[in-house]
């Protein structure tokens, strides 16, 4: 049975990497890999060729679908970007898009301790934080939009498991 490919989107600030590092947590089989990490390694992202990054990172995802476990990818992406690719060893995509109001999520990435604080422009970030909330996916995929611009990291968090749980509760 193909599992799905499982995938977390937002702009920098949205709660990307600590949903996915609780779904992990929460969720035995899951594997989260962070987007940032991924690019450290691809030559694609260096040359900020996207659909050759996902290419790269849905290579990788496949290798730990076939271990028997679902992989989950949490990185700043327009949706399109994955779409160009192969997916034909998954069952499906699901993504969850964490949009959060451009003033709270600014405030959430200059309040990180030690930590890059834009890897590109907040205004790029606005971009695609716009973009997530109107974009539409056909099936068999999946797209859900979570607000987190209200949401407290333990009910961000929450939300993001109940998202997983549910994606990977047929498996």
């Amino acid at each position: 049975m193909r599992t799905p490919v499982l995938v977390i989107a937002g702009a920098a600030g949205a709660g990307k990497s600590t949903s996915a590092r609780a779904i992990a947590e929460a969720r035995t089989g899951i594997v989260a890999i962070d987007g940032d990490v991924i690019a450290a390694g691809s030559k694609a992202a260096e040359r900020r060729d996207y659909v050759g990054f996902w290419g790269y990172t849905l290579t990788l995802a496949a290798e730990i679908a076939g271990n028997g476990l679902v992989p989950l990818v949490s990185c700043l992406c327009r949706p399109a970007q994955i779409l160009a690719n192969d997916l034909s060893s998954f069952s499906h995509l699901s993504l969850l898009a964490l949009v959060c109001d451009p003033r709270i999520r600014r405030a959430r990435v200059e309040a990180r301790d030690g930590r890059p604080s834009w890897r590109t422009s907040p205004e790029d970030h606005d971009a695609i934080d716009a973009e997530l909330r109107r974009f539409q996916m056909a099936e068999p995929h999946e797209y859900q939009v979570l607000n987190t611009t209200f949401l407290g990291v333990r009910e961000t968090t929450s939300a993001a498991v109940d998202w997983a749980q549910t994606v990977t509760s047929a498996l």
